[in-house]
C-alpha cells in the first residue's frame, strides 16, 4: 500500500518517473477531487510523478509454480 496526498493507493507499475496508481479508498468524492479516470466499476487510477507517491512498499514475486523458464527473456 502506498500513499498520495494521504489517500491510499496501490502501485501497479512504473514507467520512468512516473507511478501508474489505483487509488483502493472507496470514497468516489475523493477520486473525483483527485482528478483520477474511472478504469471500471469501483476503480480509478492514475498516473503520477514518483515523488508524489509516499510509503511505498515494494514487493517482489518469484515465478508461477510450475512455470515454463524455457520462454524466459523470450520476446513475443
Amino acid at each position: 500500500m502506498s500513499a498520495r496526498n494521504g489517500e491510499p493507493f496501490v502501485v501497479l507499475g512504473e514507467q520512468g518517473r512516473w507511478s501508474r496508481l489505483e487509488y483502493s479508498g472507496r470514497d468516489v468524492s475523493v477520486a473525483e477531487r483527485m482528478g483520477l479516470g474511472p478504469f471500471d466499476r469501483g476503480v480509478d487510477r492514475a498516473w503520477a510523478a514518483q515523488d508524489e507517491v509516499e510509503d511505498v512498499a515494494r514487493r517482489s514475486f518469484g515465478p508461477l509454480a510450475g512455470a515454463d523458464q524455457s520462454a524466459r527473456g523470450r520476446r513475443w
